[in-house]
């Protein structure tokens, strides 16, 4: 007697990138019940060969039927899409320019934590939380990686006796409660504080605070404690959470007043991520530096370039204020409701430009590089998604920011575009940012300005093309004087011991 096996039928497939070095797009079946859920740039799971599962991109939805036998999506892991359409066309291009599969730009563009696969390692944080918030399924893997302290996604499956445990991974990542392998490896970590929160209960509720200052009149340290935190942390009508050291410092109390406030139920404790970069409050934001007759006269031209849709290359000597055009230029379109991108190499991205576009532009300004780990670079690739938040309207970033989801882009600055840090030489896709930026300003239609004081001889090139418009700002900012050359013989330095270390 013949048995054959119950094959399903689909009507509707879908079109996967997978994060693998592979020439082709793979088909999956979409169920019925999957149909009404699945779109565009969803993360869907699905399974290679016989026990492999991946996060795959879905690219395309469709009813032609291949003409082998396809096996069905396990899962779609987001509500809304992650990755956004000009992205796609992005992807597309650069695998076609670089010579390189479109699984290998993917594995490039997304961080760690949105490319879950069945060898993924995960690890708990040990964070403090209220276990009975939990599934039994989440207390019950969570229980397994404290015991184990690290387990791969398909012994984690193993555990919870589920046919997929990304879902239930992602649900614990979000809680923080766990944390992928892999960011063990890298130099930043981040960093965790205690943070001082009012209790839920006694948000908006005039009344309910009422109560706990009588309960407090016979408490007066507890009472002026509590009293300091909430005329520190009243923001937009809501009480924000504060840094538990700063708030003990600051109100000039000590850990075992706040301790008894904890226990009444008045405030909470909460670890949360805090980053290292000087946060700047819309009361710390500064009137935007007025230029100079060169540096306006630059920003009218440059303006006119826009106008008439050409890149421009602003050509400035060191010390000529190019970043006071950018800030000027930043300004512009977050006047008509834009993004910025605003690119810099990573070496240059340090905490003095952070603050002083901060100082300018405030909560608006996203930082995108290397140095933060995956879980961060996450948060900053969904708050873009969010068209509720819509945290940041300008990205600072790395080379890697290219590849973020940007919905309204307005203007690209690609500052110091001669430096090699610019270029990706390994791995796979091998791209230049500065040349990618000028791809994303035809996808996004968009103006983008590159600036440099030695500029590269492609764009050199390019302006004696008239492919792009040249605009030079020869004079120093305020005519400050450029710094005197004098050339130093180390070799005679050495001889009679006039050397400070590497200096004469």
């Amino acid at each position: 007697m013949n048995h054959k096996k119950n094959i399903p039928v689909f009507n509707h497939f879908a079109d996967v990138i997978l994060p693998l070095a592979v020439p082709n797009s793979y088909t999956y079946g979409i169920s019925e019940f999957q149909l009404n859920s699945i779109k565009i740039g969803h993360r869907v799971v699905v399974n290679l060969g016989k026990a492999k599962q991946y996060t795959a991109i879905v690219v395309s939805i469709h009813q032609e039927k291949p003409n082998y036998e396809v096996k069905q999506l396990i899962d779609i892991l987001d509500d809304e899409p992650i990755v956004v359409d000009s992205q796609l066309k992005l992807w597309n291009w650069m695998s076609s320019y670089y010579m390189c599969y479109k699984g290998e730009v993917m594995l490039s563009a997304m961080p760690n934590s949105l490319k879950l696969q069945s060898e993924t390692r995960v690890i708990p944080t040990h964070l403090e939380f209220d276990m009975q918030k939990l599934s039994n399924q989440e207390f019950k893997l969570l229980e397994a990686l404290q015991n184990n302290e690290v387990l791969s996604l398909k012994d984690a499956a193993d555990v919870v006796q589920l046919s997929t445990i990304y879902p239930l991974v992602k649900k614990l990542m979000d809680l923080k409660l766990v944390t992928l392998y892999e960011e063990l490896h890298q130099k930043y970590k981040p960093k965790v504080s205690a943070f001082v929160v009012l209790h839920e209960n006694l948000q908006n509720n005039d009344e309910g605070l009422k109560d706990v200052f009588n309960q407090l009149s016979r408490a007066p340290k507890q009472e002026e404690l509590l009293l300091y935190y909430l005329q520190s942390s009243l923001k937009d009508k809501e009480y924000q959470p504060i840094k538990r050291a700063s708030l003990l410092k600051k109100a000039n109390s000590s850990a075992a007043v706040l301790k008894g406030l904890v226990e009444k139920n008045i405030l909470l404790i909460e670890q949360q991520s805090s980053s290292r970069i000087k946060d700047f409050s819309i009361g710390d934001e500064v009137k935007i530096p007025n230029l100079s007759i060169h540096q306006s006269d630059a920003n009218q031209l440059i303006n006119k370039s826009f106008s008439a849709n050409k890149t421009v290359l602003l050509h400035g000597v060191t010390g000529s204020g190019k970043t006071e055009i950018y800030i000027h230029q930043i300004q512009a379109q977050l006047d008509k409701g834009k993004q910025v991108l605003y690119l810099l190499p990573e070496i240059a991205i340090t905490t003095q430009i952070i603050q002083r576009l901060k100082s300018y532009f405030g909560a608006k300004v996203g930082v995108y590089h290397s140095k933060f780990s995956s879980n961060e670079r996450v948060e900053v690739w969904q708050s873009l998604l969010d068209n509720k938040q819509h945290q940041y309207d300008i990205i600072l970033g790395a080379r890697s920011a290219i590849f973020l989801p940007y919905k309204n882009l307005g203007l690209i600055v690609v500052d110091e575009e001669h430096e090699p840090s610019y270029k990706q030489f390994d791995p796979a896709p091998r791209y230049h940012a500065r040349d990618v930026a000028f791809k994303m300003s035809q996808i996004h239609e968009c103006n983008l300005l590159l600036g440099s004081a030695t500029p590269s001889l492609e764009m050199i090139q390019l302006v004696k093309e008239k492919k792009i418009d040249h605009i030079m700002l020869t004079e120093r900012f305020h005519d400050v004087p450029l710094p005197e050359i004098q050339c130093a013989d180390l070799k005679v330095a050495h001889q009679k011991k006039q050397m400070k270390g590497i200096f004469s």
